[in-house]
C-alpha cells in the first residue's frame, strides 16, 4: 500500500501522509457473526526533509489516531455481503 489520492480523502492539516507494508491481516470470525481484525504493518514516514526527531515525536499519536479512524469507519461503513460486487469508495 501506497500514498493515495482519492476524491473523497483529500489531503488534510496536520495528517502525514506514509507508505506502508502490510506485514500481518488476521480476520478471525466470532459467534455473533462479527469479526475481529488484527493488522500489523510498517510505515515508512513520508517527512518531506522533517529531521527523523521530530517525525518520532508525532508518529505514536498518528498510529493511534489511525486506529481511531479505522474503528469508526468499520463501525459507519456499510459490510459488503458475499453477493455483493462492489467496493466502497477509495477501494
Amino acid at each position: 500500500m501506497t500514498d493515495t489520492t482519492h476524491p473523497s480523502d483529500l489531503p488534510r492539516s496536520g495528517v502525514v501522509r506514509a507508505k506502508t507494508y502490510l506485514s500481518v491481516l488476521i480476520i478471525e470470525p466470532r459467534l455473533n457473526g462479527l469479526v475481529t481484525i488484527t493488522i500489523i504493518l510498517q510505515a515508512d514516514m513520508v517527512a518531506f526533509g522533517l529531521p527523523s526527531r521530530l517525525v518520532g515525536s508525532f508518529l505514536p499519536k498518528g498510529i493511534v489516531r489511525f486506529f481511531e479512524d479505522l474503528k469508526h469507519a468499520c463501525a459507519t461503513v456499510e459490510i459488503l455481503t458475499e453477493e455483493s460486487n462492489e467496493l466502497p469508495a477509495g477501494w
